[in-house]
């Protein structure tokens, strides 16, 4: 009986411990600084906390704890993020940015997908002298998946008469035969996040979901693709299974949307997968 009690108490005491750690985590106040190499130890400690909480407790609470302290990093830190370079670290945050340093997507691994991967991603976008932060939220769908999450990796800028639009690009993965790609549309109207139906279909947001294990031929996942030089968007066809077609779809932007363009022939770049 004693023994059974002492291993519930070291138990509690873990999660307590913990469960401390990422409460304080949350409570600092962090100054905001211009100070990349301070941010990113941040960063590295904080991240340091999750994997260590995925890793040594059966209990989910602590690493949930834990995640739910970088959108608030992220947000105390927010004149920093959007003063440096870009990065592309996967063990920790993505940061990609627009050309003209307006909008920002910080995205990241929550590790809370056990075999697959679950991403989470964060908005930033400046107007004026104020920067502002919001959540992406993950969409719900018809299809399957019904709610897939993204790392989003590049954003492009299309220009129109009276508004400047963004374009973010990112991938998830279902399973490990299944990789997912996005492109979803943003657009900042004065002091609000707006989200144009510009895509294909009046849509606002693309998604592709491909079987890796039927490419009917192609080498390489068919990308889901946007050229900035030609303005062409590139879609792969796939049917109800998400098994590519063998074909695209090709569409120019032009005129505030996106128009098919027909008999084009198609040349592409390979996504990293």
């Amino acid at each position: 009986m004693k023994r059974i009690f002492l291993t519930v108490l070291i138990v509690k005491l873990q999660v307590a411990h913990a469960q401390s750690v990422y409460d304080s985590y949350i409570q600092q106040n962090v100054t905001e600084t211009d100070s990349v190499a301070a941010f990113h130890e941040l960063v590295t400690q904080q991240f340091a906390q999750i994997n260590d909480a995925r890793h040594r407790q059966k209990d989910f609470t602590p690493l949930l704890a834990a995640g739910e302290t970088v959108p608030a990093l992220i947000s105390n830190w927010k004149h920093t993020i959007m003063s440096m370079k870009d990065t592309l670290d996967f063990n920790t945050l993505t940061i990609i940015k627009s050309e003209d340093r307006n909008f920002c997507m910080v995205s990241w691994d929550t590790r809370l997908g056990d075999t697959k991967t679950d991403y989470a991603s964060v908005i930033l976008y400046r107007y004026n002298d104020s920067i502002y932060v919001v959540p992406n939220k993950q969409e719900f769908i018809k299809s399957t998946p019904e709610n897939p999450k993204i790392r989003y990796t590049a954003i492009y800028t299309l220009k129109t008469k009276d508004k400047i639009i963004y374009l973010a690009k990112g991938y998830g993965q279902g399973t490990t035969t299944e990789p997912w790609q996005e492109i979803k549309a943003f657009c900042i109207e004065q002091d609000v996040l707006s989200t144009p139906a510009i895509l294909p279909g009046k849509q606002h947001r693309l998604f592709v979901a491909v079987n890796a294990t039927q490419l009917r031929g192609a080498k390489k996942i068919p990308p889901l693709s946007y050229d900035s030089t030609t303005m062409l968007l590139t879609i792969p066809g796939t049917d109800k299974k998400h098994v590519f077609t063998g074909s695209y779809t090709t569409y120019r932007f032009s005129n505030n949307n996106f128009k098919e363009v027909k008999d084009k022939t198609v040349k592409y770049a390979i996504v990293p997968y």
